[in-house]
């Protein structure tokens, strides 16, 4: 079995979207001082690759404690998306998977804009979810769905449907994934375990896909 990180290093100074904090890792005892090493992290809950738990967008909606450890944790398919660019994925496209995803707890969309990661142009132009396709994917007994760019609607949007959609559904959202190219089989096993902070509405987390 091969294990493949699909997870971004977060490091202080990273690029994040507009109005939120930078990451900030600080040294606050060293061994060599002090005999010890600690560090201040300090991270928003959607910093690095993360997940969006429902209630990130909808009031009292379930946080990611709500839910039992075997919702982060499943098979999943990779839809590649690359000819996208700058559109939105129609629901005519992901009709082709149909059979596929009804076998899947997890769909993952690789863009390949992982590759422009900390950079300027990773914030717009990327693929997107039709909200015809996110309704259409919200009647599947999904756990998740996964990208690799930071919001599955468009980064303008005031109403953020394709969120809403999902979130409705109780179908949680993984953002900022990496290193999908690196992906050789269409099914796989998918973990994406936040950290167990109390009532929180997203969490950074060390995404993994497991192939034979």
């Amino acid at each position: 079995m091969s294990i493949i990180d699909l997870s971004h290093t977060i490091k202080s100074g990273d690029l994040v979207f507009e109005g939120m904090k930078m990451p900030e890792l600080k040294s606050l005892r060293n061994v060599k001082e002090n005999g010890f090493a600690i560090t201040s992290i300090e991270i928003h809950s959607h910093n690095g690759t993360h997940i969006d738990a429902p209630s990130h967008m909808i009031d009292r909606a379930k946080t990611l404690t709500d839910f039992p450890i075997s919702k982060f944790y499943g098979k999943a398919i990779q839809i590649p998306c690359q000819e996208f660019l700058n559109q939105e994925i129609p629901l005519k496209y992901l009709l082709k998977y149909e059979a596929k995803i009804k076998q899947s707890e997890f769909i993952i969309f690789n863009s390949g804009w992982y590759k422009k990661w900390n950079t300027p142009d990773y914030f717009d132009h990327f693929p997107v979810l039709s909200l015809e396709s996110a309704v259409w994917l919200s009647n599947f007994n999904l756990k998740g769905i996964g990208l690799d760019i930071i919001s599955i609607d468009h980064i303008k949007s005031e109403t953020v449907p394709v969120h809403l959609t999902l979130m409705n559904k109780e179908i949680l959202i993984i953002e900022n994934l990496n290193n999908l190219d690196q992906l050789s089989t269409e099914f796989f096993t998918f973990q994406c375990f936040p950290i167990k902070f109390d009532q929180i509405d997203g969490s950074p987390i060390r995404a993994v896909a497991l192939t034979e």
